[in-house]
């Protein structure tokens, strides 16, 4: 049982380690993300080191809820829905700005 437990713990911190790391990526990769986004017409904004939406373009529009360290993608119930994005598995804010802008566009 105790092997079960440990086995447990370490899957767990595992989890929260890779998290991190893709959160730390975000981060670094924001400044670029945004460039990208403005230059797609799209608005990036930093809520949080855990979350981060990008508006697509004029008023009344689509908002994409990012959060990168749990890998999840989410639309604003209040507004229109969001494109739906082709990423692969592990994907990054780069990613997500990309392939938005490429859907929009």
């Amino acid at each position: 049982m105790s092997d079960w437990l440990e086995y447990q713990r370490s899957s767990k911190q595992a989890r929260k380690a890779e998290k991190r790391a893709r959160r730390a990526v975000s981060e670094k990769q924001f400044p670029d993300a945004l460039r990208i986004a403005e230059e797609c017409g799209l608005t990036l904004r930093g809520i949080s080191p855990v979350h981060y939406q990008l508006i697509g373009p004029g008023e009344g529009n689509w908002i994409l809820n990012i959060y990168p360290g749990n890998l999840r993608l989410a639309d604003d119930r209040l507004r229109p829905p969001a494109p739906r994005l082709e990423l692969p598995d592990q994907w990054t804010l780069i990613d997500v700005v990309h392939a938005t802008a490429q859907v929009t566009q």
